[in-house]
């Protein structure tokens, strides 16, 4: 209920794989790849790296507007919002 961004950016820190759904093309789920920031600058907005796994490709988002659309496609009636999926990557290597 209260998810920020800046959560899901510890859980990647913490070595979690992201995927969100937003309405980005309407109603995506997304991979989240990186968070860039211009010069490094904790103090303004960047970027985000993200798959899209339903074009297969990979892109640049602006923050500010990938913020204003993460929210389900049925807001109205299911109030989903900040809706995401962290799983933990495995650095175990097997062979």
């Amino acid at each position: 209920e209260n998810t920020s961004f800046d959560t899901v950016l510890d859980l990647m820190r913490q070595g979690y794989y992201i995927m969100l759904e937003c309405m980005y093309n309407y109603a995506r789920w997304i991979v989240l790849l990186d968070y860039c920031t211009p010069n490094n600058s904790i103090h303004e907005k960047g970027s985000l790296s993200i798959y899209d796994p339903y074009y297969d490709y990979v892109r640049l988002l602006n923050v500010d507007e990938f913020i204003a659309m993460w929210f389900d496609k049925d807001y109205v009636h299911s109030k989903v919002e900040k809706d995401f999926i962290a799983i933990r990557k495995n650095n175990e290597v097997h062979m």
